[in-house]
Parts: structure tokens; C-alpha cells; sequence
């Protein structure tokens, strides 16, 4: 007796290697193939606990910062599957903070960032002071030209690791304040 056998091609499972961030969306890129056939089934797990997804490119944001195994498995159209196992390392994210004083009109005004972050360093500072201007510096100096207005300050930082954070907040600035003399004032 003589029978055919029929070999089914597995597929090869396999993803971009990336690093990612903390709090920030990260995309993971297939990279799986098979010979004949097609792949049907992505299945991914994260290895932080989380629901594992059937995306072919998903999206997922780690919460927490470390080291963490992906396993991405594919499975053919014929039911044949294979999985790889990558680790994957996720930098802490900063944590951007400012204040600036309250000042009187036409003052610069000192801006004091307070970012932090758990590990690593912050190297770059991005300031939007919402009336045109903008500065890069850790701690700048700005005067706000219109008065009685409000702007949103927008600070965005980056860590040695390429992680962002921003703060916003709200400034005020106010008018002089008037006086009125003259008789009709006199008591």
C-alpha cells in the first residue's frame, strides 16, 4: 500500500524587537512568514497579565516600567502553528512638572520645571508658552506681552530613553491695577 503523505509548511513566528515606554502606546510589528499557505491567527501576550490580542500589529501600553517576555504565536491557514518569545524592555516614563510665580505685568517670570523620573535622566525640555513663543531650555525666563488673558504653558519632556511626559497649566496674566484721585475721592 502506498499512500501520499502531504508535509504542511509551518510558519516561522517572528516580531520587530523593540523597546518601548512607559504609559505610552506601543506598536509591535509582525514579522512572521510561511513558505505556502498564509497566516490566519496572530495570538500575543504581552507578559505584563494583560488579555492577550489577535491583532496582526497591535497596539498595547504597559503601565509599569521592566522587563517583560512577548510571545507572539501564529497559527497557518491548515492549523499549523509556531511561537517566539522576545523580550521586551519598557523605560520609565517621566513625569513632567512645572510652577511659575505669580508676577505683575510686564514681569519675566521665572519658570522652575519639577520633572522626575525613577531611572535614567531627563535631557530635553520643550516649553510651548501659547502666545507664539517657545523655549528648550530646563528653567526659562518668558514675559507674557498681552495682559488680562489666559495662555496654557505646555511642557514636554524626554528622557535618555526617548520617553515623553507633558504637564500643562494654566497662567494669568492681569491688568494693572487702576487709582483713581482727585477731589470727589477725598473724604
Amino acid at each position: 500500500v502506498t499512500t501520499d503523505v502531504v508535509v504542511l509548511d509551518m510558519p516561522s513566528a517572528l516580531f520587530l524587537d523593540l523597546q518601548a515606554c512607559q504609559n505610552n502606546p506601543t506598536t509591535f510589528t509582525d514579522l512572521s512568514s510561511i513558505t505556502n499557505g498564509n497566516i490566519t491567527n496572530w495570538t500575543w501576550d504581552f507578559g505584563d497579565g494583560s488579555p492577550t490580542v489577535n491583532d496582526q500589529n497591535p497596539t498595547h501600553t504597559y503601565t509599569t516600567d521592566g522587563n517583560f517576555n512577548v510571545t507572539l504565536t501564529v497559527t497557518s491557514d491548515f492549523g499549523c502553528s509556531n511561537s517566539v518569545v522576545i523580550p521586551t524592555i519598557v523605560y520609565p516614563a517621566p513625569v513632567a512638572d512645572f510652577t511659575a510665580p505669580v508676577g505683575c505685568p510686564d514681569d519675566t517670570i521665572q519658570y522652575t520645571d519639577l520633572s522626575t523620573i525613577s531611572s535614567g535622566t531627563i535631557v530635553s525640555w520643550q516649553w510651548d508658552f501659547d502666545d507664539g513663543s517657545q523655549d528648550n531650555v530646563q528653567h526659562p525666563l518668558h514675559q507674557f506681552q498681552t495682559l488680562n488673558d489666559s495662555f496654557y504653558v505646555e511642557l514636554v519632556v524626554t528622557s535618555n530613553f526617548g520617553c515623553t511626559d507633558t504637564a500643562v497649566n494654566l497662567i494669568q496674566t492681569h491688568p494693572f491695577p487702576t487709582f483713581q484721585y482727585g477731589p470727589e475721592w477725598a473724604a
